[in-house]
């Protein structure tokens, strides 16, 4: 398993992004990083190539910072751009930014500076 995190400038969000083929150890990556409980993780079904919003909470422990994982299962382009649509709207919804035709080329530029970063394989961290 592989992972980094983006900081999804402006805003004060960040991107963790996951690689593995390994449903069991992106359970335990939510667990040990977020401190989400087990018993949550193992009863929704969990799945690769998935988008989700964490935020700080009573048992969520992301340092007051919102962040949006990406869960991948490989570097493939159409998959990957598929999930980049989830966290350009997901980010789009905790901003505020609207998605209209006016901003287009701020989504465009979103979109392609993450998938640069997510598919520059030389600063991930091996689990």
């Amino acid at each position: 398993m592989y992972t980094k995190t983006i900081p999804l400038l402006p805003t004060h969000f960040y991107l963790d992004v996951v690689i593995t083929k390994s449903t069991k150890k992106a359970i335990k990556y939510q667990h040990d990083k977020y401190g989400i409980p087990l018993h949550i993780l193992e009863s929704e079904p969990q799945q690769i190539n998935t988008v989700a919003v964490i935020e700080s909470g009573k048992r969520i422990k992301v340092g007051g910072t919102t962040r949006i994982v990406i869960i991948l299962h490989s570097f493939k382009p159409a998959t990957l751009m598929h999930e980049l649509i989830h966290v350009l709207w997901k980010t789009s919804k905790l901003s505020g930014v609207e998605l209209t035709y006016r901003t287009q080329e701020w989504q465009a530029l979103f979109l392609e500076q993450l998938y640069l970063q997510i598919t520059d394989k030389s600063n991930y961290k091996k689990h």
